[in-house]
């Protein structure tokens, strides 16, 4: 008795155990390394017995009591998955912004990969039409999935589409879901115009000493400039003009030695239905550029209704498309209406949009008035 429990407590995890754990096994090293690639391809073993797909039959019966299959644990890195999702706008072939704040909603917020449509698939990252079919039909076929590993056994599906769906995707309703998610993004910045001077940029403080000069020299109590341009007949209401224009541009150049950046998104998923968001960007002359929508989403037959700023896609851009996104071609584009939180000025529709799935059927509509 007491030998098994010391026999149980030493067994290995194969689905969970990390990977200094299982190098320890009394097997060869290219059979732990064997093993450990067969778990990160298929996600996991479903039987004990699986191992002889990758180790010869003998290395098997020294270990067959020494490891354990469980379940295999679903642990899902968020902030890891939104900083990979942010990286991507600063790369040379960037996505959509519109679908990376979806991705990010995803991250935070997995969908059901069993109550999922193939359009909610194609809405990942990188996941093309082969993929989110082959994923669909296996689950029809069985019903349902497990684990999100479960799919890597989907015929059709590729180890890159398996990878670019797994970390966005659930299997079954969390037991007490909370009542809301989302996320805040603020980013602030100040730079000078001091800082270009080294860069071939114009020494802008040795043009406002130059103006400022102007203008004192412009004034009725001096006998330079302003001396000189009398004589030549100028009035003083055209004298007192110039003074205004050379303090205007005075002004402007002043402003732009220190400019300030300032960058606030918002936003909010209230049980899974009410989608709520904000974006604010300040402009260099100072003013705001806001932009910003209340949503309904998955309910009955509505997949979503939209008041305020929103972005809708048809036939993969082909047929219909707002945005003044340059996309990469190594992106497909996602077909949909989504809440708008991109600073795109060009092309943005405001206004009241709906998508609705009665049957079979796909309906969408709007109405924008932009300024």
């Amino acid at each position: 008795m007491i030998i098994l429990l010391i026999l149980f407590q030493l067994q290995v995890d194969l689905n969970n155990a990390p990977a200094e754990e299982i190098k320890k096994l009394p097997i060869s090293t290219g059979s732990i390394e064997k093993i450990l690639d067969y778990r990160r391809e298929y996600g996991y073993f479903r039987s004990v017995y699986e191992l002889l797909k990758v180790i010869p039959p003998e290395e098997f019966r020294k270990i067959k009591y020494l490891v354990v299959i469980k379940k295999p644990e679903e642990i899902k890195d968020i902030p890891y998955y939104i900083e990979r999702i942010q990286q991507r706008l600063a790369s040379e072939e960037r996505p959509s912004e519109v679908f990376m704040d979806e991705w990010q909603m995803l991250a935070i917020n997995p969908m059901n990969i069993n109550k999922a449509e193939i359009e909610d698939v194609l809405l990942l990252d990188r996941v093309n039409l082969v993929d989110a079919i082959s994923v669909m039909r296996y689950i029809r076929k069985w019903g349902r999935i497990r684990y999100p590993s479960d799919m890597r056994a989907a015929p059709g599906l590729t180890s890159y589409g398996y990878r670019n769906i797994r970390d966005f995707v659930i299997t079954s309703e969390p037991v007490k879901p909370p009542s809301a998610v989302g996320y805040t993004r603020l980013y602030t910045s100040w730079w000078s115009r001091k800082d270009m001077e080294d860069v071939g940029m114009p020494n802008i403080e040795e043009k406002i000493d130059y103006l400022n000069a102007m203008i004192n020299d412009l004034s009725a109590d001096t006998l330079t400039t302003y001396e000189r341009v009398s004589a030549s007949g100028w009035s003083d209401e055209e004298i007192q003009e110039l003074k205004e224009r050379l303090g205007s541009e005075v002004g402007d150049l002043d402003a732009m030695r220190y400019r300030r950046k300032t960058y606030l998104k918002t936003r909010l998923l209230y049980k899974n239905h009410l989608d709520l968001g904000l974006m604010a960007m300040e402009m260099p002359d100072g003013s705001f550029f806001p932009k910003g929508f209340i949503g309904l989403k998955n309910v009955g037959i509505v997949d979503g209704l939209y008041f305020g700023n929103f972005h809708v896609s048809l036939g993969e851009g082909v047929l219909f498309e707002n945005t003044d996104d340059i996309l990469s071609r190594v992106y497909s584009k996602a077909e949909g209406l989504f809440g708008d939180l991109t600073t795109t000025r060009e092309f943005r529709t405001q206004g009241l949009g709906f998508r609705l799935s009665p049957s079979r059927f796909r309906i969408t509509g709007f109405y924008s008035r932009a300024p």
